[in-house]
């Protein structure tokens, strides 16, 4: 079994696909260091051709003898090349002792961070190279190896982290107080799944993967703990439309929010909706404020109500409910939730509709939830940083509270159920804009209704807004508005 190419593993994980190379195929630990020492070498030669002055701050571990090797090929090929140690070398164990000693066989200076002025070093170099600290770390960064790296992003310097930036955290991109901001990571054996959310991709800069030649039977032990989405992970069949289609054939989306001055927000949704297939799309909004406000698209349906009772008929006919979207948290919105979450149909959640269910919590399985981080801290009743310390863990415990799928949305979004969580590496800083969130709610409605499969529905969901926000940021991330990404949509779908 090949390697998916998607796939996502932790920190542990990597640790023993790494062992099973080296325990049952016969490779030796310290070949692999050298095949990452040759994959950052020539990676580092690809990126900065012209640089001849290089730093390499080597840490403790495994982490220290890759960087050893790459300051040994280095000062082979005749560069200039300076190591900077945060231990003594002599307390190096195993193939890291290994590669230090391949090192200093070269005459090549070994400097130790307690005994130099590294400033003034760092200040020579062309690039530096980081291999401080590697993916086991799991505690706040010394204080000693906190002002190094502090100095290394202070530096204006070039900069490639091997494996991992120092300071992230491999399993949950959070960093831990201080990180390398490097501007290009090649990390090994297996993508970590922490590169990818949270801290991560900010700290990695360009993403490199070596798999340092393992075989392809090794991947085969181990169920990868997340997969990435892509255009490649959702079967196109899925939205194929018939010769003998109807409007009928692809669902009845009603977007339930638009209370009084958030019709927009409705709005939004439904054109969204519309956009992504649903043959049919209403929008429920307050009875007490005009239907047409903002509406760009003629062909979706209004209905405006005060009392929900003489919405009953058209509860009936309805496929998906996209339920928050400009909805409030008044008597109205409350009346309205009431009426969405017991109508057995099933339930887009976002915006005050998450609010109103963390308020008054309670579990449904035909549901797929959206939170940003603060949405989701509300549902778990905890702070927004515990939710970005661990955004693995907070969506899966958003499921096992309250069922269904979560989508939870941010830098890597997260779509999980009870089985299986994808990552949407895609989107945009330009994405942070009043009503993208209710565009998604939209998105997700309307592939819900026409692949009728709640998980596909919500990752691809995920991947395409993050898409349709990519193609509107190409002429630039600022000023981009919520209704750019839906003008988007119609390039991307199939």
């Amino acid at each position: 079994m090949a390697a998916p190419p998607n796939a996502l593993y932790s920190a542990a994980q990597t640790r023993q696909l790494d062992h099973l190379a080296i325990g049952d195929y016969g490779i030796p630990g310290y070949e692999l260091m050298c095949r990452a020492g040759h994959a950052a070498f020539d990676l580092i030669r690809l990126r900065w051709p012209a640089a001849r002055n290089y730093v390499v701050f080597c840490g403790a571990g495994n982490n220290a003898g890759d960087g050893y090797v790459i300051a040994r090929l280095l000062a082979n090929v005749h560069l200039s090349v300076t190591v900077i140690s945060m231990i003594r070398p002599e307390k190096l164990q195993g193939d890291a002792q290994t590669a230090y000693q391949a090192y200093e066989a070269t005459g090549g200076p070994c400097l130790q961070a307690d005994d130099c002025n590294w400033q003034q070093v760092i200040d020579q170099a062309d690039v530096l190279i980081d291999a401080l600290l590697g993916t086991g770390l799991s505690r706040p960064v010394d204080t000693n190896w906190a002002s190094v790296i502090d100095s290394i992003n202070q530096a204006g310097k070039a900069v490639l982290s091997v494996d991992i930036p120092s300071g992230l955290n491999a399993d949950t991109g959070h960093k831990q107080d201080t990180a390398i901001v490097a501007d290009a990571t090649l990390t090994f054996i297996a993508h970590k799944k922490g590169l990818f959310t949270a801290d991560g991709p900010d700290c990695c800069g360009a993403l490199f993967l070596s798999r340092l030649g393992i075989p392809e039977a090794v991947y085969s032990a181990l169920k990868p703990e997340a997969r990435l989405a892509s255009a490649y992970t959702f079967p196109k069949k899925l939205f194929n439309r018939v010769q003998a289609s109807h409007k009928g054939s692809f669902g009845h989306i009603l977007i339930a929010g638009g209370n009084i001055g958030m019709s927009g927000a409705a709005n939004l949704a439904a054109e969204a909706a519309l956009r992504s297939g649903a043959g049919l799309v209403s929008k429920l909004t307050r009875g007490s404020q005009s239907t047409t406000d903002f509406t760009r698209m003629l062909e979706i349906m209004s209905c405006t109500v005060d009392d929900l009772e003489t919405n009953n008929p058209l509860m009936k006919k309805l496929t998906i409910i996209g339920l928050g979207p400009g909805l409030g948290r008044d008597a109205w919105a409350k009346r309205v939730f009431q009426t969405s979450t017991q109508s057995q149909k099933p339930l887009v959640l976002d915006a005050d509709a998450l609010n109103l269910l963390a308020d008054a919590p309670f579990y449904y399985s035909n549901w797929i939830l959206t939170p940003h981080p603060q949405e989701a801290a509300r549902l778990l009743a905890c702070s927004t940083q515990e939710v970005q310390r661990d955004r693995f863990a907070a969506a899966r415990k958003i499921v096992q509270q309250y069922g269904g799928v979560c989508v939870l949305k941010g830098n890597g979004t997260l779509i999980q159920d009870t089985h299986q969580c994808y990552l949407v590496n895609a989107g945009n800083p330009g994405m942070a804009t009043a009503g993208a969130g209710d565009v998604l709610t939209g998105i997700i409605s309307s592939l819900w209704a026409q692949c009728q499969t709640a998980f596909t529905a919500a990752a691809y969901g995920a991947w395409l807004h993050a898409r349709a926000g990519d193609l509107a940021a190409q002429s630039g991330q600022n000023g981009i508005v919520a209704s750019d990404i839906t003008d988007q949509l119609k390039i991307l779908l199939p």
